[in-house]
C-alpha cells in the first residue's frame, strides 16, 4: 500500500512529462509504487499503477463497509442500553399494562368536576 511519505526518486516535474516516453514513464511507475508530479514547487498530482488504484479503492470499500457494521452493532448496544429491560419485558408478556374502563374517567375527570363546582 502506498504511504504519504516520498523519496526523491519518487517525484518528477510535470514539465519532464512533456519529453517521457510512455514505456519510460511505466518503467518509472514499476519502480516506485507513485510517483508526485511538481508544478510550481509543490506537489499538485500522484500518479499509481492501476493494480495498485484497485487494491486502494478494494481497501476503502472493505473499511468503510466495516464502519458501517460497528456503527450499526454500536446503536443496537445503545438501544439494548436504553429500552432492553421494557424489549424483554414485553417479550415474556410481564410488561405492565393499563385499561381504561371509561373516557370520561380519564380526560374530563378534573374539568367535570370544575364544571359541577361551578354550578352548585
Amino acid at each position: 500500500m502506498p504511504t504519504k511519505s516520498l523519496e526523491k526518486r519518487e517525484t518528477m516535474p510535470a514539465k519532464d512529462l512533456r519529453s517521457l516516453s510512455q514505456k519510460n514513464l511505466l518503467d518509472k511507475l514499476n519502480q516506485n509504487e507513485k510517483l508526485a508530479i511538481i508544478m510550481n514547487d509543490d506537489i499538485k498530482a500522484a500518479l499509481l499503477s492501476w493494480d495498485k488504484y484497485e487494491q486502494m479503492v478494494d481497501r476503502i470499500e472493505f473499511l468503510n463497509a466495516q464502519v458501517e457494521e460497528l456503527q450499526s452493532d454500536r446503536e443496537d448496544y445503545q438501544l439494548n442500553e436504553r429500552y432492553g429491560e421494557a424489549a424483554t419485558k414485553a417479550e415474556e408478556n410481564t410488561a405492565a399494562s393499563y385499561g381504561i374502563q371509561e373516557i370520561e374517567n380519564t380526560f374530563f375527570k378534573g374539568s367535570r368536576q370544575r364544571e359541577t363546582n361551578k354550578r352548585e
